[in-house]
């Protein structure tokens, strides 16, 4: 078993603390927030967490977009594969977004400015 899915396989029966840098769903830009790496090899990077919602516009969950298909944190011990769907309530409970805010030392921001940035940077 590779050590992403021992770690997945952890994550999942020991769900994470919120971590107060994320921010709360309600301030979410409609298409979701935008993060920035500040530790290790990747820092200065950017990663999306694009907000899902349903037919009716109601939240579903948040997909989370990297820089690589998998990355890893400087000291190894968080390991995360791009496109991974949590439905937790960022801000309300624990995920992914809170474990890969405190692994790789995520700043994020709701703006939609940064939001435009980030997908006109992915047209270049």
């Amino acid at each position: 078993m590779s050590a992403f899915w021992r770690g997945l396989r952890q994550f999942v029966s020991q769900r994470p603390e919120v971590d107060e840098r994320v921010p709360e769903l309600s301030r979410w830009d409609s298409r979701g927030i935008v993060g920035t790496i500040g530790i290790g090899d990747n820092a200065g990077l950017k990663i999306l967490a694009l907000k899902e919602v349903n037919g009716a516009g109601k939240y579903v969950s948040y997909l989370l977009e990297l820089p690589f298909p998998f990355i890893e944190n400087p000291d190894s011990s968080v390991q995360m594969e791009n496109g991974i769907f949590d439905d937790n309530v960022p801000g309300e409970s624990g995920g992914l977004i809170d474990e890969l805010t405190r692994a790789f030392d995520v700043t994020w921001s709701c703006s939609s400015a940064d939001v435009d940035a980030y997908f006109r940077d992915l047209d270049r």
